[in-house]
């Protein structure tokens, strides 16, 4: 996972800067910012944010110049969890033990918590868990040295120039364009008057791998379990984490 999230970071920023520069970025951010690569809602998410910079005629560059060190901050299972597999209809609850996350619905709550139910109670909620799909969640941080900058949209001016101002008037204003400070004349063409800098800088992935019960049993009699290929699920929070159990965009 280590080696494998620079790689993601980058799969990133080649997509945004595709899309905020192509003018068809909407349709280059639909086939990349998608699953398998991203899930779905990271996706959605992204692809709105680019919405709203072609809409404002404004383009985001985002350079990664160098990798740094990543470490896999922690790993754990999302339990009774699921993304396209069985989903639990009405609320659920979402228990932290054994530094993993069981989902439970309303039901299993009570019995899990029920004192007079006692362990066995707890554990017969547990194996109906170990029946459920889950997801396997890994938080990575990283660091890289990188070079990003957003550029205004472009300046338009509705005052059309006046066709009877003298040769005089014009060659004034000329000269006094050009002894302006260079600073001044990228701001009078639209542009931004800093340049982008290199700064060392963290991020943090969260990459997923669903891991869906099939119908069919091995020999001791237990459900086969089928894994899918690791996915971005967020990046630096722009989806609260994006918990499978968890309503959308939500805290």
């Amino acid at each position: 996972l280590a080696e494998a999230a620079p790689q993601c970071l980058r799969f990133l920023a080649e997509g945004l800067q595709v899309a905020t520069s192509s003018p068809d970025g909407r349709r280059a951010s639909g086939k990349m910012l998608q699953p398998p690569f991203l899930e779905a809602n990271l996706g959605e998410q992204l692809g709105e944010m680019v919405g709203s910079l072609l809409d404002e005629g404004r383009t985001w560059q985002w350079e990664l110049l160098e990798d740094g060190q990543a470490e896999v901050e922690r790993v754990f299972l999302i339990i009774g969890g699921s993304r396209g597999g069985t989903v639990k209809r009405g609320p659920t609850d979402i228990l932290f033990a054994f530094g993993q996350q069981f989902v439970l619905t309303r039901d299993q709550t009570k019995q899990f918590m029920d004192k007079e139910a006692g362990l066995q109670g707890r554990m017969s909620v547990l194996q109906e868990l170990i029946l459920c799909d889950l997801v396997l969640v890994a938080d990575v941080r990283l660091k890289a040295r990188q070079r990003s900058h957003l550029l205004p949209a472009p300046a338009t001016s509705s005052v059309e120039p006046d066709a009877e101002m003298s040769k005089e008037e014009d060659t004034e204003a000329q000269e006094e364009k050009e002894e302006a400070p260079a600073s001044k004349r990228s701001e009078d063409a639209g542009g931004s008057a800093s340049e982008p800098r290199e700064a060392e800088v963290e991020h943090v992935l969260r990459l997923e791998m669903q891991l869906k019960q099939e119908r069919s049993y091995n020999d001791d009699g237990l459900p086969t379990v089928r894994a899918s290929s690791w996915q971005i699920a967020d990046w630096n929070g722009v989806c609260h984490g994006n918990h499978p159990a968890l309503p959308r965009n939500g805290p």
